[in-house]
């Protein structure tokens, strides 16, 4: 269903999809912008948008069989005994989710809603499903059923397209390594689309199809998309689509400003763990269903995530040391180029494309020429994002140690604007908790583009980082730069509510900074035995005096300003002013 922008040779594609394929790889809806696929330039693209994906599929991996090279062909169900799949070495599966359709339904899609200023929701109703490929579940590895993704109308909360349709994406890919019977979740996808829909004759929805593939000695490769003779949309229509379902055309559009979004899915308990998202003044729910699987909800509203584009003139290599070998590396990757001079002479962008997760060696490399995309794709230039997804990876939960132990309960979630962020939740650094990010200085109208963070930890699990006790906390986050200044960024309040500890930074600057959280917490005041009889003043040197709290860093202000803390039942508040006092229901603790 997701339009892709190729060179017109089936081997340039096939090395994309091979690409796209690998187990947890989120990319952009579009790959390329229209204006920069036909120049010879090489670079990076990194853009937060649709999931490349988005048909359930399975896909069997032969390595170095059949010639020697390797080899692929679709599966039409995710197990070890498809008659079509059965010398395979590697499974791996594409799921989207579907639609509940019964109260016991599991791994399905309940509710999407529009929260309002007021407190009241719209929820939106369900228009279609996908009827692109299913994969059936499969009990004995405990995977659900693949469906389509789906289409909803909220007529009350409209989108810059002045309508209330969106597209709903959910995905989980798992993989199976048939020799040593290793299966493993590898990643878990969501994300809300305000699209335009239209009818169009000439719109055709993707679909897996093998084909022979010359560049791999005649093997069997698949494409995900619209390689099928038969199924090849008109291409007017494949221009402006950003995606594609039979006879409907889709155009992004983006959020309004303020929008905010809550989806609840019925989900596999082991699919929490930590979560990622693209969203801001997050809210999550998890409760239980059953043993193994969960209630999860995520309530956010939508952010600004600008695409990023680098790159320079294939001529011009030479100028670039660092950049040419990475070039050269790339030359003659199988089912891409046979020589250098090939890709040298290729009138088309050549690069690194897709989302922003551990993408800091790309915006390293070009970071003298990353800058927020101001072209003419209107694919590239909608740039609102909603979204949320596993931290899990390649089978490993970011995170070690006994405090991330769990993994039948959701324990934190990172939100931010970053267009590069990492994928896993903050490293314990130093005792602080750390998180790096990067993006563009400016955003692309020159003016400069502010970063967000929040997080959201479960509080047993900062507690235990910590070995705190059920005291309060205090926090302080600070941003530092790649030069190594830092700036505080005085944390005003730190909330721990129904067991949830929300932190967050926000108006701070690129290129690539990396933020530190520090908690803290007061000893506790000693508290005397009682006595029935009054005893003898206490001598001064005896007497307890009230444990002297951490020392909690704020951001600079006016030599004649001061800081308080202020404390209500289990939420934090400081205060800087001249005379700062406490507000009305919190008692001041420093």
């Amino acid at each position: 269903m997701t339009k892709q922008r190729s060179r017109g040779a089936l081997s340039a594609l096939i090395a994309l999809l091979m690409v796209f394929l690998l187990p947890s790889v989120a990319s952009s809806n579009v790959v390329t912008p229209k204006d920069l696929i036909n120049q010879q330039i090489y670079g990076a693209i990194i853009q937060e948008s649709q999931a490349f994906q988005t048909i359930s599929f399975v896909s069997a991996m032969y390595n170095a069989k059949n010639g020697g090279q390797f080899s692929q062909r679709s599966c039409t169900t995710f197990s070890a005994t498809d008659a079509h799949c059965l010398d395979a070495d590697t499974l791996i599966a594409n799921l989207v989710i579907p639609v509940c359709r019964t109260a016991t339904d599991t791994f399905c899609i309940q509710s999407l809603d529009f929260l309002k200023n007021d407190g009241t929701k719209e929820t939106a109703s369900l228009v279609m499903e996908a009827t692109t490929q299913q994969i059936p579940a499969n009990p004995s590895l405990k995977t659900g059923a693949g469906g389509g993704v789906s289409v909803w109308n909220a007529p009350k909360s409209p989108h810059t397209g002045g309508n209330g349709t969106y597209i709903v994406t959910a995905v989980v890919a798992y993989s199976l390594n048939k020799a040593t019977s290793f299966f493993s979740r590898n990643s878990f996808n969501v994300v809300v689309s305000p699209m335009d829909m239209s009818q169009d004759a000439g719109a055709r929805q993707a679909r897996p199809c093998e084909k022979a593939e010359p560049s791999l000695g005649g093997n069997t490769n698949v494409s995900f998309g619209w390689a099928c003779a038969d199924n090849q949309p008109n291409s007017v229509t494949y221009a402006k689509c950003t995606q594609m379902l039979d006879g409907l055309c889709f155009m992004q559009q983006d959020f309004l400003t303020g929008t905010k979004v809550s989806l609840t899915l019925r989900v596999d308990n082991q699919l929490t763990g930590w979560l990622f998202g693209r969203m801001s003044e997050t809210q999550v729910s998890v409760a239980p269903i059953d043993a193994q699987n969960n209630l999860l909800t995520v309530a956010g509203t939508a952010q600004s995530i600008p695409a990023l584009v680098g790159y320079v003139k294939k001529n011009e290599l030479d100028k670039y040391p660092d950049i040419k070998a990475k070039f050269q590396a790339a030359c003659t990757m199988p089912g891409f180029y046979t020589t250098c001079a090939k890709m040298l002479e290729s009138n088309f962008f050549d690069g690194s494309l897709g989302s922003g997760r551990d993408r800091f060696e790309d915006f390293k490399l070009f970071e003298s020429q990353i800058q927020a995309y101001s072209g003419n794709d209107p694919d590239f230039r909608q740039d609102t994002n909603w979204s949320f997804g596993s931290t899990n990876y390649n089978g490993i939960t970011s995170g070690s140690g006994s405090c991330f132990a769990d993994k039948t309960k959701l324990l934190g979630l990172v939100t931010t604007n970053a267009p590069v962020y990492d994928s896993g939740p903050p490293k314990i650094t130093d005792g602080s908790l750390t998180y790096k990010v990067a993006g563009a200085h400016l955003k692309a109208d020159g003016t400069l583009f502010k970063g967000t963070y929040d997080l959201a930890i479960r509080s047993e699990v900062a507690r235990c980082i910590y070995g705190f006790s059920t005291a309060p906390i205090q926090a302080t986050i600070s941003v530092t730069s790649t030069d190594g200044s830092t700036s505080e960024v005085a944390t005003e309040t730190v909330s721990e509510r129904d067991g949830w500890m929300r932190l967050s930074a926000a108006n701070f600057t690129f290129s690539s900074p990396t933020i530190r959280i520090k908690l803290s917490q007061s000893a506790p005041i000693p508290v005397a035995a009682p006595s029935s009889a009054p005893s003898a003043p206490t001598p001064a040197a005896l007497t307890p005096a009230a444990a002297t709290p951490t020392a909690v860093k704020v951001a600079p202000g006016k030599a004649t300003s001061s800081t308080i803390t202020c404390v209500k039942g289990k939420s934090t508040k400081k205060v800087t002013a001249i005379n700062p006092k406490c507000p009305v229901g919190y008692k001041k603790t420093t």
